[in-house]
């Protein structure tokens, strides 16, 4: 029931999540979830994000939400995606994170794992990092100071909520982007488990007249009065905002694969005019999504344009 709330969370505010999750100031965050080979074995992973930090580097940041069950073991799941991460990526730092929610969830794992040897070595070794929300407390999200990451709380150890909904509240209310604004309320009352707590939330929304004039917010409104506020938030999440993402990605999605190459290129090698231009015609012949991510790749690790071309020639000639 949360997997969409948070997914929606993180890619709506990546570029928060990344320099958190990271530790560092991130200067450009694209979003790179694929499908990962090899065939037929291909599975897709939660959520994949190029991040590039201010000190120029690139980062593969790989995000897992997980519950209490699962049916393959998250330190083998994790093994799996890594290590096909670190194939589609090559040469590019990796970084995958486990964000585990509901109590109990992820108890055990401590996100370092090794696989010995006959001998007394290790044969294998592989971490990631593991954040249990449910472990939390509600006051470390607040002294980050993000908005973007407080509708997590939900899924933390609130003790006083009486002291800390007024605080979380405030805080999003400075957000001046009035979409943003609404989307954050928004996931911060669908990841709110406590129907309790729910309820203090929707009193201090309407008594400061937050969201009212919403279409979205009197929806979920609406429909809370008939089945409960929590069923009315996922219905209004399902009709409304989720329709309107999948909606938009699937729009023009191809063009985002050839305008974040496109990107990476003129970060990196300010091409002139001209050469831009024949990028574009370039790029415009290329459709096929595997060979695109490659060519993102290649725009990362290419010493050069030129070097970058020559790929990108190779490639076109394949279609």
């Amino acid at each position: 029931d949360l997997d969409n709330p948070l997914k929606r969370l993180v890619t709506s505010f990546i570029e928060d999540f990344a320099s958190w999750i990271l530790g560092a100031e991130v200067l450009e965050v694209i979003s790179r979830n694929i499908e990962l080979p090899p065939e037929p074995d291909s599975f897709l992973t939660d959520q994949v994000f190029l991040v590039k930090l201010v000190d120029k580097r690139y980062v593969v940041l790989h995000i897992e939400f997980q519950g209490r069950r699962t049916p393959k073991p998250m330190p083998l799941r994790e093994l799996d995606y890594m290590s096909r991460l670190a194939q589609t990526y090559r040469e590019i730092e990796l970084y995958s994170v486990v964000f585990y929610v509901g109590r109990g969830a992820g108890r055990h794992d401590k996100g370092i794992h090794k696989i010995n040897n006959s001998k007394g070595g290790v044969s294998l070794y592989w971490q990631y990092q593991v954040i249990r929300l449910w472990e939390m407390s509600a006051e470390e999200l607040l002294v980050l100071g993000k908005p973007a990451l407080l509708p997590l709380i939900g899924q933390t150890e609130i003790i006083a909520p009486e002291i800390i909904l007024p605080q979380v509240v405030e805080s999003l209310k400075t957000v001046s982007d009035e979409e943003m604004r609404g989307r954050l309320f928004t996931e911060l009352m669908a990841l709110m488990n406590d129907e309790e707590m729910l309820n203090m939330l929707e009193n201090l929304i309407e008594k400061d007249e937050l969201l009212m004039d919403t279409p979205f917010l009197r929806r979920i409104r609406t429909k809370s009065r008939e089945d409960g506020l929590k069923e009315g938030i996922e219905e209004g999440l399902e009709r409304g905002l989720e329709k309107g993402l999948e909606k938009g990605r699937q729009k023009g999605e191809l063009s985002r694969y050839h305008q974040d190459i496109l990107r990476v290129l003129a970060l990196r090698f300010d091409p002139p005019a001209q050469s831009r231009q024949q990028l574009e015609q370039l790029m415009a012949n290329i459709t096929d999504r595997v060979e695109l991510d490659k060519l993102l790749a290649a725009a990362v690790q290419s010493q050069s344009l030129a070097d970058f071309q020559s790929i990108a020639d190779i490639s076109e000639k394949t279609y």
